[in-house]
């Protein structure tokens, strides 16, 4: 695939969503929700600080839940050299990150899944990033409850309501102009 292609399906505007209860599917199964979270890219330079705040290292594996055109798990595979992993439901989402991941030589340490982020496995993980909303996050909980102590994470915008982040920091983006919340929890949760 081509550079103008990638550029072409980063510039579709699609979604990112949870399953409802009746439509989990299996890993390797297609997903299957209705779409009703819009894809709104995070801003470079936010990226950049989202990783700075939860202490990213080479030994960490971030995952991305609900990780659109991959942008922060290819900053983070790229920056940090570390493992990286990304959740998504839309199947052009899914394809635009594992180019951008091609095409900035991570695709060995990035692994995107097309699969609902409710469905992901976090065992793994040592730092979960999030652009979601209030309500998903809190749908996330369970999983995030999951994470071995030290697992960091960190949301832009929405906080986990119940839970008191260890830091609230604002960013004022170069790229957009726009002051951004980044909330950052330590587990456990």
């Amino acid at each position: 695939m081509g550079a103008v292609r990638f550029l072409i399906i980063l510039c579709v505007q699609l979604t990112v969503v949870p399953a409802t209860q009746d439509s989990r599917q299996t890993v390797g199964d297609p997903p299957s929700a209705i779409p009703d979270v819009v894809f709104i890219p995070t801003p470079r330079d936010v990226v950049g600080e989202m990783l700075r705040l939860a202490g990213v290292k080479e030994d960490d594996v971030v995952y991305d839940l609900g990780c659109g055109d991959g942008r922060i798990v290819v900053e983070a595979a790229r920056k940090y050299g570390c493992r990286a992993v990304g959740y998504d439901i839309d199947p052009l989402r899914v394809e635009a990150a594992r180019e951008r991941a091609r095409l900035a030589g991570v695709e060995k340490r990035v692994t995107i899944h097309e699969q609902d982020l409710f469905t992901a496995d976090l065992h793994d993980a040592t730092v979960v990033t999030l652009y979601l909303s209030t309500k998903y996050n809190t749908q996330l909980v369970p999983q995030l409850k999951q994470l071995r102590p030290g697992a960091r994470v960190v949301s832009l915008l929405f906080e986990i309501p119940g839970t008191k982040p260890d830091q609230i920091v604002r960013v004022k983006s170069k790229v957009d102009g726009k002051i951004h919340v980044l909330f950052l929890w330590t587990a456990p949760l």
